[in-house]
């Protein structure tokens, strides 16, 4: 069982209904059922929400909760319905309906390479230069599995992420507000999850099937000079100069063929 977890908090009832109808439409659910989890603020609007197919929803009250604690929670709530595979996606993206295998790519995608953890790199601009989307790699291998290509990519962004919940047993650390996904993915990858740091994996042309709402003008995450200082503090005391930052091709080609068996 699969379950799509959404974050919702001070962002119009809109646009998470825009999430939800692109979800409905994805490939990936048209012989399997799906949770679905929403961390909301305003847990009224979800009452009476009608959809195309039969989903069962589950709400939950983030009124109180920090943004990392309300991920925590869909975990949680996951892992009670006996999902295996779970979809975390923020309010402030648009998953473009034009493109209905995403998920199921992502999924591909996450099994075939053996992850604990897949994200798309491209909501934010950290992995663009001069404004256009720049993978490290792009590399094909058609014919050895579902996924038939990959991209690798320098930064991590936590907008729109995939995790096996049998392999990954990480939560997010609480305590933080700024690096959050940061100091998850580094956990992911010292347990396994992720075979590198910084040539991180994402289906090709990611930027134009998820990205970034243009209507959302402004970021939750505006925090003073003194928060930023106390992550950062907080996220060195974990990282404890252990983040090593792979550039290496040859270890990426290796990876791949050890996952194919070729």
């Amino acid at each position: 069982m699969i379950a799509i977890g959404i974050v919702n908090h001070k962002r119009p009832f809109k646009w998470v209904d825009s999430i939800i109808k692109s979800c409905v439409k994805q490939t990936l659910f048209e012989e399997q059922d799906f949770n679905l989890i929403i961390s909301t603020d305003n847990p009224e609007e979800y009452k009476d929400i009608k959809f195309d197919i039969d989903i069962k929803i589950e709400i939950i009250d983030n009124t109180e909760l920090s943004i990392s604690q309300s991920k925590n929670s869909i975990i949680e709530k996951a892992v009670e319905l006996k999902s295996t595979k779970l979809f975390i996606i923020e309010d402030d993206i648009v998953v473009d309906e034009t493109y209905n295998q995403t998920f199921e790519e992502y999924y591909n995608l996450l099994t075939d390479m053996n992850l604990g953890l897949v994200f798309n790199c491209y909501t934010k601009n950290s992995n663009n230069v001069i404004n256009f989307p720049s993978p490290r790699l792009l590399i094909g291998f058609k014919g050895h599995a579902n996924c038939e290509m990959l991209t690798t990519n320098r930064h991590e962004v936590g907008d729109f992420s995939l995790i096996d919940l049998e392999k990954n047993k990480e939560r997010f650390n609480e305590d933080l507000k700024i690096f959050d996904f940061s100091e998850y993915v580094f956990k992911s990858w010292k347990k396994g999850h992720l075979p590198f740091l910084n040539q991180f994996f994402d289906i090709p042309d990611s930027w134009d099937k998820i990205y970034a709402n243009t209507e959302c003008e402004t970021s939750l995450r505006v925090y003073k000079d003194e928060e930023v200082a106390k992550d950062k503090e907080i996220m060195d005391r974990v990282v404890n100069n252990e983040w090593k930052v792979n550039n290496e091709l040859d270890d990426v080609i290796k990876y791949i063929r050890e996952q194919l068996g070729v």
